[in-house]
């Protein structure tokens, strides 16, 4: 097994990369689409007509927002603390998610429509800065409801069925409000569920993660400790000590 301070090591390799790059990747794609928009690239409207029946509901954003503190989750998980190989899985099915959805974002051309906000309301506000920071252009599929739907399938795993239960019904709450704060249409959410969902199976039940999950593992196993070396008067004497 590796030492802890290598294991913590990695671990910050790992997530400080995954941070770094993801979402850089994703706010690059989202303004680089809001550009090929301004330069008149055509961009389709996947809404159907029911969705603009729906109205406007403002409030709902601050549940959209719990998309990020959920994030975050597998970090209290004590299978992804302390295992490197389940962190290693949990990195890859992160990556796994949002590499195919910038495909998805880069190769179909997609945009939300929304609505123009004029009042002054608390909730309007935290929504104008949502607008501000995603022109709306990342949205097929949707990563919120495909992270989401991936850390439910995680919970379900390590922590149980109820665990499992009360994480899904976060991701079904987080899919309604990114339909009431117009971030998402309807067909972003069962195909960020799908996402979620092989996301976690190609992470956890597939021959790609058990590959990532024991990388070093060989490498690990033929390292030899210098005291292995010992004569055995020299370590029994020094058992001694230590015992002492």
């Amino acid at each position: 097994m590796l030492k802890r301070d290598s294991i913590l090591g990695e671990q910050l390799r790992i997530a400080f990369a995954l941070a770094l790059s993801l979402s850089f990747g994703f706010y690059c794609l989202d303004w680089f689409n809001a550009a090929r928009f301004a330069a008149g690239r055509p961009f389709t409207d996947i809404g159907m007509g029911w969705e603009t029946a729906i109205a406007l509901r403002p409030g709902w954003v601050w549940v959209y927002f719990l998309y990020f503190p959920v994030c975050f989750l597998p970090l209290f998980l004590p299978e992804v603390r302390r295992d490197i190989a389940v962190f290693r899985r949990t990195a890859l099915g992160y990556a796994v998610q949002f590499v195919v959805a910038g495909f998805f974002f880069f190769l179909i051309p997609l945009r939300m429509a929304r609505p123009e906000l004029t009042s002054s309301t608390l909730s309007l506000a935290a929504l104008q800065w949502v607008y501000a920071i995603d022109p709306g252009f990342n949205i097929f599929p949707s990563l919120h409801v495909a992270n989401t739907a991936f850390l439910a399938c995680m919970a379900w795993k390590f922590r149980g069925r109820l665990a499992g239960l009360c994480l899904w019904t976060i991701c079904l709450l987080i899919s309604v409000s990114a339909m009431l704060v117009k971030q998402h249409y309807f067909w972003d959410i069962p195909s960020g569920l799908l996402l979620g969902a092989a996301g976690y199976r190609l992470a956890f039940a597939s021959a790609v993660g058990d590959l990532l999950a024991h990388t070093g593992a060989a490498k690990n196993a033929l390292q030899v400790r210098p005291e292995s070396f010992e004569s055995g008067e020299v370590g029994r004497a020094r058992l001694r000590v230590e015992k002492t």
